[in-house]
């Protein structure tokens, strides 16, 4: 399973210089949000095949208010951070 790690920009899915913007397959990971804090914008999430992610709300895709429930399966990628690896482009999925 390869993971590809790209910049954070405003638009993820439309980040100049990112996987998917060159056209690459840009995989996406199953996991489940272990905790998310809604008064401070960000959570982390279990990944089914590795560590857990930091998450912030921006990565959401949901229209409206963007939040996770603990327990909540998703789907996500993951891109190169300031601090480290964290979601972006976060689904919801059954």
């Amino acid at each position: 399973m390869r993971t590809v790690l790209r910049p954070p920009c405003g638009f993820l899915r439309h980040c100049r210089g990112s996987a998917e913007w060159r056209g690459e397959h840009v995989e996406r990971l199953k996991g489940t949000v272990k905790w998310f804090n809604n008064a401070k914008g960000y959570g982390f999430l279990g990944r089914d095949d590795g560590p857990d992610v930091f998450v912030h709300y921006s990565a959401i895709t949901t229209e409206g208010y963007k939040s996770l429930q603990e327990g909540d399966k998703v789907e996500f990628e993951i891109v190169q951070g300031q601090k480290g690896p964290q979601a972006a482009n976060v689904t919801k999925s059954s």
